[in-house]
């Protein structure tokens, strides 16, 4: 499980970082958060949140075949929601459920991560086509594009093996 990604450089380490970080991760905790959210999460998923429970990754650049917000061919995921008690994590009370119905998102399945504001578009986990025991897709929603969907990756674990830094990115290969 996450074979292709670094864990021990994954994280940034800084107190931005931090407000995102939840306690350590259990299995009680995932039981809880799968039953609200009504959708079994995917093992890579956990796994990464079992490494540190959210926060910002230091690769966070999503390259993509087609443009994406604003023309470009790529989706920066700033923060990936962990699961626990703070407001910030997937089922607190500025997560998935909120961001849905306050700002109006499809409900497609679960809102993982956004870029760098939820109010321009979010990462979700898309279920419409595996139901809610299924492996989902990786999705990114463009709230300022009338809620459009665009594919990223067949998976979580492709989605967060292929996320590269900011210095790794031409910016003009992808306007």
């Amino acid at each position: 499980m996450l074979k292709d990604v670094d864990l021990e450089y994954f994280w940034e380490d800084d107190d931005e970082s931090d407000a995102y970080t939840c306690e350590p991760l259990t299995d009680e905790m995932v039981a809880k958060a799968e039953k609200k959210l009504g959708y079994k999460l995917p093992a890579s998923y956990i796994a990464l949140l079992q490494n540190r429970n959210g926060g910002m990754p230091y690769n966070c650049y999503f390259r993509s075949e087609e443009p994406m917000l604003y023309g470009y061919c790529f989706v920066v995921a700033r923060v990936i929601l962990g699961i626990g008690k703070k407001s910030t994590s997937l089922c607190g009370a500025s997560g998935n459920t909120s961001l849905i119905k306050r700002l109006g998102y499809p409900k497609i399945g679960v809102a993982i991560a956004y870029a760098p504001q939820a109010k321009e578009g979010l990462v979700f986990l898309d279920y419409r086509e595996c139901g809610p025991e299924g492996e989902p897709k990786v999705v990114f929603v463009e709230r300022e594009n009338d809620f459009a969907i665009k594919p990223l990756a067949d998976n979580f674990e492709e989605f967060i093996s292929n996320l590269v830094s900011e210095e790794d990115m031409d910016m003009e290969d992808f306007e």
